[in-house]
């Protein structure tokens, strides 16, 4: 026994170096977490107002690759329960408008329709229903549940019984560690297999980027150069009614290259790289280019400062002082980029109480437009409280410099990052950049 006691120590060492290598591979790849969320379940009744709705809210984690809403929804026995349809509304970053009772909206009102399914409860007194959702957006996600309209019937109260709906939404996400960062105009050499089909990377997109381009190149498949890459390129993330996700089909064209308008400032941007074919290994340089406005000196913040610090002196000021005070319209200048900019004038945020808010133009309430750069107004929504609501603006062409031609001012409203290019003929605005406006109605000036 002694002389085979050697070899078995041998062999465990090398049991042990194999483990340690398949560790390390492991280690190598993607971290997976799995988290999952729940809500309590709520009472549904016959929909005869917007409280009859019930809302429910969830908070996407950041690097989310997969998110599962698993709905849950049952009724109580007897014969007053029957066979009856739920709807489910979802909405990611503010609550779904809902129109239930088909009612009409005002002169110039726009209201996004939201993504709903339905969801049947018939013989069985239970159901469960999934949507899948890759890429999904971080943040807050809405989740409104309604019963059809009411009948109108009176029913007196005891003679006859009424049925429980219940409906409970729950998240299953899947979200990634240690995601690799993309830097602007700095090639990264990446992989997808057969073990790891799927490669996530993430940019960040800095405020006054008007420009992103992406570019897959040097693809290597199976130790063999090619030159249209196998791959499936998909940029931005998914979210419900609109999504921001581009996706580029590599290998329909040699080079592999995207191009987007306006990506949403500020944020982490996902970058997915998909294997076409199981089968291969693929080696491939992915690169980023970004074209970012650069603001030059406002100049209006030490006149502001100076204007705020007077109420501590027990001197007042009324708007129009304050507004009427000198300041320098904010101007910007193109950084790589070879077309114009945009200038943008300050934006002064003013709480009336916890639920509404006014914005004033500082300097104003005029703005000058020329047709050389588009002019950036920035409403600040992002305090928390501003989910959901209505925004109300109201625009007016009071003059002109032109005395004998006509004059067509275009204005488009959008989330996330100001829309540059504007078609004048497109009922959107943006609709070939990565955030998609909703275009104003024009103002004209005929001078006759």
């Amino acid at each position: 026994m002694a002389l085979h006691r050697p070899l078995c120590r041998f062999l465990a060492l090398l049991v042990l170096a194999l483990q340690l290598l398949g560790g390390s591979a492991r280690l190598a790849g993607p971290t997976y977490v799995s988290e999952y969320y729940s809500q309590a379940p709520q009472k549904l009744s016959l929909y005869h107002w917007y409280g009859s709705a019930r809302l429910f809210v969830f908070r996407v984690p950041e690097n989310t690759v997969v998110m599962r809403m698993i709905l849950q929804t049952s009724k109580g026995k007897g014969a007053q329960c029957q066979n009856i349809n739920i709807t489910a509304h979802f909405r990611a970053g503010a609550p779904p408008v809902i129109n239930p009772l088909h009612t009409k909206f005002g002169t110039n009102t726009v209201a996004l329709p939201s993504f709903n399914i339905t969801i049947p409860l018939l013989t069985r007194d239970h159901t469960n229903v999934f949507l899948n959702i890759s890429n999904p957006v971080q943040g807050d996600w809405f989740v409104a549940a309604h019963l059809p309209e009411d009948d109108g019937k009176i029913e007196l109260k005891g003679f006859s019984a009424k049925c429980s709906y219940i409906f409970q939404p729950q998240m299953f996400v899947q979200r990634l560690l240690n995601v690799p960062v993309l830097q602007p105009n700095t090639s990264r050499r990446m992989s997808v297999s057969l073990i790891h089909p799927v490669t996530h990377m993430r940019i960040f997109i800095p405020e006054n980027t008007v420009q992103l381009a992406i570019q897959i190149t040097n693809c290597v498949v199976n130790n063999q150069v090619v030159e249209a890459c196998p791959v499936t390129l998909l940029i931005g993330s998914n979210s419900l009614p609109n999504s921001y996700l581009k996706v580029v089909h590599c290998s329909e064209s040699v080079n592999c290259k995207k191009t987007l308008a306006s990506p949403p400032w500020m944020k982490w941007l996902p970058v997915t790289v998909e294997n076409s074919n199981a089968d291969w290994s693929v080696f491939f340089n992915i690169a980023a280019q970004l074209a970012v406005c650069t603001p030059t000196e406002s100049g209006y913040l030490p006149i502001l400062f100076k204007n705020l610090t007077m109420f501590s002196k027990d001197v007042t000021m009324n708007n129009e002082e304050m507004f009427a005070a000198s300041m320098r319209t904010n101007t910007t200048e193109a950084t790589n980029v070879q077309r114009s900019c945009f200038r943008t004038r300050p934006v002064l945020r003013e709480a009336l109480d916890i639920a509404s808010v006014r914005f004033y133009v500082l300097n104003g309430p005029e703005v000058a437009v020329t047709s050389d750069y588009p002019i950036i107004l920035l409403l600040n929504l992002n305090t928390g409280r501003d989910s959901g609501g209505t925004i109300i603006l109201n625009l007016q062409l009071n003059k002109t410099s032109l005395l004998t031609e006509n004059a067509t001012v275009f204005a488009c409203l959008s989330a996330g990052s100001p829309v540059i290019a504007m078609d004048a003929n497109s009922v959107n605005c943006g609709e070939v950049a990565m955030i998609v406006g909703t275009r104003l109605p024009g103002l004209e000036f005929r001078p006759y």
